[in-house]
């Protein structure tokens, strides 16, 4: 079994992450949809061991650019990952399926 570095699982959700806002961008919301799942559970393995900080300080490293900076220094949650995890993948879950009811007419 390899070994896995300190932030290596952090850094693989975020990628994850990262992967669904591309395809949300490019309006591929099955591809977005998958890979939300995937980064729901990757960062519900991170959130079971309890500590966030790697993945949130490797958030702000990566997205510290884009935001202002009062939101990019107190915000003590996920910016990324954890809204998309739980909230945006969920409800471009249900979204696809809506559409492709009513694409097979009901």
């Amino acid at each position: 079994k390899p070994l896995i570095q300190a932030g290596e699982q952090e850094l693989f959700c975020l990628a994850l992450a990262q992967r669904a806002r591309c395809f949300l961008s490019r309006q591929l919301y099955p591809e977005f949809v998958e890979y939300a799942e995937r980064c729901h559970g990757a960062f519900q393995g991170l959130r079971s061991r309890g500590d966030l900080d790697i993945l949130h300080l490797q958030e702000r490293d990566l997205l510290g650019d884009h935001l202002p900076p009062s939101a990019a220094a107190s915000s003590p949650c996920s910016l990324l990952v954890e809204p998309l995890a739980l909230e945006l993948g969920p409800a471009a879950q249900r979204a696809v399926r809506c559409r492709e009811r009513v694409g097979q007419g009901f």
